[in-house]
This record gives structure tokens, sequence and C-alpha cells, in this order.
């Protein structure tokens, strides 16, 4: 796997009118809740973190892109019978979203955020969209890089209002007792990857496990078998990533 030398950058204070896209395309969700869904990914450019196994470019090529000019572009791209809209990175919460979830929803799309939780939103947004959250028109999915992960995600978490966590298997990565790795892709946290309280308000059921893809076929089968032992043992979710099975991007 090649080593991630992307730049970390910072949270991006500029106003919500226009924001940072590296691309946008549209393909088949891969993996999560909307797994097998036909989606118009908005690929947000930077990240506040830098994973060393990170195998996703999310810096060259970037450009500018104003909100009505980004909910034009999925309205011209996409089909018709995609309803679903997926922002990544990067990381989105970089960014500030709050024109382009309205500009979106408001357009009939459901939108998933795949966040690595370490930035959240501001409280703010969580008010404005809290519904939307809610009647399942927003959804985010954390997948866990750091130790901790933004209150205001956590919060949301508490009110059963994020779609889910999704922990990236490496079979040479220790899990704890909860079947949850200390680590994910080379990045350094403390004292050991970031978990939900599996408890309560919480589901195991809501955890999704995707192997990570090394780019070696006999590191990946190792990473697929542990994830399905892991799932099987403590009632996650198995998520391959099926957009790399079937060739899209």
């Amino acid at each position: 796997m090649t080593l991630n030398l992307q730049t970390p950058e910072k949270k991006s204070h500029r106003g919500p009118e226009t924001l940072s896209v590296h691309s946008m395309f549209y393909t088949i969700q891969g993996e999560g809740p909307f797994s097998g869904h036909p989606a118009y990914f908005i690929r947000l450019a930077g990240c506040n973190l830098q994973c060393p196994q990170c195998d996703t470019e999310y810096t060259q090529g970037r450009q500018d892109w104003a909100i009505a000019a980004i909910a034009s572009k999925v309205r011209s791209d996409a089909p018709t019978h995609c309803k679903l809209v997926v922002l990544t990175g990067g990381e989105p919460f970089r960014q500030d979203l709050t024109l382009l979830i309205p500009a979106l929803c408001n357009a009939g799309y459901t939108v998933q955020i795949e966040t690595n939780g370490s930035l959240g939103p501001s409280e703010d947004f969580f008010r404005e969209n809290r519904h939307r959250l809610a009647a399942g028109t927003l959804a985010i999915m954390c997948s866990p890089k750091a130790g901790g992960v933004n209150q205001i995600i956590q919060d949301m978490l508490h009110f059963q209002l994020v779609g889910g966590y999704k922990y990236l298997i490496d079979a040479g990565i220790p899990c704890d007792e909860d079947g949850l790795p200390l680590q994910a892709l080379g990045h350094p946290c403390a004292p050991r990857l970031w978990r939900p309280t599996l408890a309560g308000h919480f589901s195991s059921a809501r955890i999704w496990l995707s192997p990570v893809d090394t780019g070696n076929e006999e590191d990946n089968s190792l990473n697929v078998a542990k994830a399905t032992t892991l799932a099987m043992k403590h009632g996650y979710r198995l998520s391959l990533q099926i957009h790399k099975l079937i060739g899209v991007a």
C-alpha cells in the first residue's frame, strides 16, 4: 500500500457559500447501510488527518464550487432514479455544510455524510438538521480514525441520529475484547481507537466492519476473514467494498 503523503489541513473558517471540491461522480455506494444503492458522490477536498494507509486521493485538482452550481451538477449528472448523494472526502466536516445540506435535501435527495468523527458540525447545524436526521433524509456514517470523536457527533449518537459507525479491520492490528480495532489506517491514537458504548441507546447492529484493502490479495483475504469472524462473534455487520469488487470508482 502506498504511503499517504497528502498534507493535513485545518478546519476551514470561510463561509458556506462555496466549497472546495475534489471530484463529483455517479457510482454505486459500496459500504455501510446504503451499500448497493446507486449514488452521486461529492468528494470534498482536504482532510484534517493524515492516515498513512489511506488509499484515497482528495487533494489534487480541487476547485471551488458555489452551492447552487453543485446542486445543479448533481441534478444534471445523476439519473432521475438516483436519490442518494454521498458527501465524502477527505473530511466533509472540515468545511461548512450549512447551505449544501438543505440545497440537496430540498431537491429530494437523501444525503449521507461520511466522516472520521474528529471534527463535527456546529450546534446550529445540529439544530437545523435534526428533523432531517430523524426522518432519515440526512444520515451520518462515522469511521473513527483517532482516539476521540467530536462531542456534537456523540450527542447525535445519544439521540440515535447517527446512522452508524464503520471500523476498518486489518488482520495485523489487534482488537480489544469488544471486537473493535485499536488503530485504523496507521493513524496514531491513544489510548486506543474511539468506540461507542454498546449499551442502552446503541446497538452492535449499527456497527459495520470493513476489511482494509491493502492492494495485496493474500493480505486482503486475511482481512476479510478477520472481519467476518468478528462480525459473527459480536453481532456487527460486515461491509465489503463492493464498488471495488465490481470495478467502479
